[in-house]
């Protein structure tokens, strides 16, 4: 048996390329009659309630739960520019939307047939109530995409209900989708201690052959375990650490290939689904062309120091800077210039504040810094440092030409400027306004001459 554990070029070599049907050959040979009897039964044992169980799981996992886990992902996506659209009246956000919409429901098509060939009776009904929730939101989509946006919007307060009302349609279609995806991964966890049970099993009726077949069973069964039984259970514990949340867990089966073929694909699954995981949380909260915090993690982050302001005292500060003249940027170089320059602008900004200090996309060419414990004075300061920083900048663009950008900026504190987050924005906010009505380039503070 030590030859098991040799190099690939070695005797350990041949053996861990013997394949489980060699195995079982060799094992009820020795034990002839009785370990033939009991091989068989536990091969077709670990066919009938192992290999085709884990198959299906994983074919589900491929078929049926990726694509499920996507598309609250994508749904989210659509919402983002439909709320796009409504905010800067940009219609290319519009068509983006529209263009998600389709793919969104190319998805349930598939997912649905998946759903179908799996006889996922029960799931294909949740599947088609959450198709509902989400085409309830398009049908309110499509009439929020036909109307102008931005500044150009006839009724903001009409259009903004409105637009609520698609987000929570949207938002019970995902939770549909996410308890779908939950029941699955029970039933899987569910159908790996049902594997388990079958190892315990197989190890019995390797026990009692063993009883019968005295000295060569003995072997036989070393055998069975050193070959088979070792990587059927380093694949069930496997699988149950992944279904209870742990995505580091990786299994390790050497014999038979058979087995490392299937812990190669369950490995490849597992990363997966982590790389899914992470990117969805991930993009839940950031920009996707500058990287920084969204406009949703930035409602979150300010009002919990907010929060922390009204517990323990002292103050919080907002800054909001818009790139000065953006659309004249645009118009000279380009959008594929202009994101660019905004991804130059956002690192930036990034780079020249401090570490407790976090910088956010608030929409468009405007990005908001949100400076804990500061006061007027050190806001001031860090404004105009990243007013500098701004201005020093040379941006290479993709064809080689270079240029430069300005900011303008407009900050305020809260208390002191403000008692609410809504106050607090609009504060900062008509800073702003003033630097640009003022020249532009230039820090401007609330209550202050810019």
């Amino acid at each position: 048996m030590a030859a098991l554990s040799e190099g690939e070029g070695g005797a350990g070599g041949f053996w861990r390329r013997r394949s489980l049907r060699f195995w079982l050959l060799l094992c009820a040979l020795m034990s002839v009659l009785p370990m033939a009897v009991s091989a068989a039964a536990g091969y077709l044992l670990f066919q009938r309630e192992i290999v085709h169980p884990m198959t299906e799981v994983a074919r589900i996992d491929h078929d049926v739960l990726s694509p499920m886990q996507d598309l609250p992902l994508r749904m989210w996506e659509a919402t983002m520019s439909l709320s796009n659209y409504r905010i800067d009246g940009d219609e290319r956000q519009a068509a983006i939307y529209r263009n998600r919409v389709g793919v969104i429901e190319t998805q349930f098509d598939l997912l649905l047939a998946a759903a179908g060939e799996a006889g996922m009776v029960q799931s294909i009904k949740l599947i088609e109530v959450a198709r509902g929730e989400w085409q309830d939101a398009t049908a309110i989509g499509t009439a929020l995409t036909a109307i102008p946006g931005g500044a150009a919007a006839p009724d903001p307060a009409a259009t903004g209900q409105q637009m609520q009302e698609f987000e929570r349609t949207v938002a019970r279609g995902v939770r549909l989708l996410d308890s779908i995806h939950q029941e699955l991964e029970n039933e899987h966890a569910a159908a790996y201690l049902k594997m388990r049970a079958v190892v315990r099993v197989a190890d019995t009726i390797a026990a009692t052959s063993l009883c019968v077949a005295l000295g060569l069973m003995l072997l036989s069964v070393v055998l069975m375990e050193r070959s088979l039984v070792a990587g059927i259970d380093q694949l069930v514990q496997g699988a149950v650490r992944v279904a209870a949340g742990d995505r580091r867990h990786r299994v390790r089966v050497e014999l038979p290939p058979e087995l490392r073929k299937v812990a190669s694909a369950f490995n490849a699954m597992t990363d997966q689904i982590a790389e899914q995981e992470s990117l969805l949380a991930q993009m839940a909260h950031t920009d996707g062309l500058t990287g920084l915090g969204n406009r949703r993690e930035f409602d979150r982050v300010l009002a919990d120091n907010i929060e922390r302001v009204r517990r323990y005292g002292g103050q919080v500060g907002l800054l909001l800077s818009d790139i000065d003249r953006f659309k004249s940027f645009n118009d000279t170089f380009g959008h594929l210039g202009g994101d660019t320059a905004l991804r130059a602008v956002a690192e930036a900004l990034r780079s020249h504040v401090r570490a407790v200090d976090r910088v956010f996309r608030f929409g468009g060419e405007e990005i908001a810094i949100v400076l804990p414990a500061c006061d007027g004075e050190g806001m001031r300061q860090m404004a105009e440092r990243l007013r500098a920083g701004v201005a020093g900048l040379s941006i290479v663009l993709a064809d080689g030409r270079t240029s430069g950008v300005t900011i303008s900026l407009g900050g305020a504190l809260l208390p002191g400027d403000s008692e609410t987050q809504d106050d607090l924005i609009g504060a900062a906010d008509r800073a702003l306004y003033l630097s640009k009505a003022n020249g532009r380039d230039r820090v401007t503070l609330a209550g202050q001459p810019g």
